[in-house]
């Protein structure tokens, strides 16, 4: 694993967040996002550092040598008083090494301290690496199709197992939901 930290997303990481935009591949940019999406505009990264760590928050991972250069951000928006928006992604060289599971687990866990009680998502259904994180992580999720192939989930951010990490979740397939605004990194 490569040696990693994770620290808040502050207003002036812009220009890291658009340098770690372009260095994902073109797969994970359209996994975070849905769509094609090659670069990232200014005001765009603007937008997602534009945090105050309770209405709109993030954590970035980077490494030890150089803690402005950002590997990932996870992230919340604010959806109602209890309910928070999350959204994660990964620099591909930093995939598949057990950093993906830590950024969600200290996003969700920083969710809850800032008086979130549930938080939901929404990823591709192709996405075979997020489907598999959260089953790792033990949040039971339903995996059949869904209107333009999107699962969305729901978690409980109140219970916690035994691990420490989030407990249960309570994933739905949501067939006529209006697309989210405002996503987070």
């Amino acid at each position: 694993m490569s040696p990693h930290r994770f620290r808040r997303l502050t207003s002036g990481d812009a220009g890291e967040v658009m340098a770690f935009h372009d260095r994902c591949s073109e797969t994970t940019q359209y996994l975070r996002f849905f769509a094609a999406k090659p670069h990232l505009q200014h005001h765009e990264a603007a937008y997602l550092c534009a945090v105050d760590q309770h209405e709109r928050g993030a954590v970035v991972v980077t490494s030890l040598d150089d803690a402005r250069e950002v590997h990932g951000i996870g992230s919340w928006d604010r959806v109602t008083e209890d309910v928070a928006e999350v959204a994660f992604v990964l620099e591909d060289s930093y995939q598949g090494r057990g950093i993906g599971r830590e950024l969600v687990s200290d996003v969700l866990t920083k969710a809850h301290e800032a008086g979130y009680r549930t938080a939901i998502g929404d990823y591709l259904s192709a996405n075979r690496r997020m489907r598999a994180l959260l089953k790792r992580i033990g949040y039971p999720y339903a995996d059949r199709p869904a209107d333009c192939g999107v699962v969305a989930f729901t978690l409980d951010l109140d219970d916690r197992n035994a691990t420490g990490c989030v407990g249960r979740a309570h994933t739905a397939i949501n067939l006529n939901a209006a697309p989210r605004t405002g996503g987070a990194a």
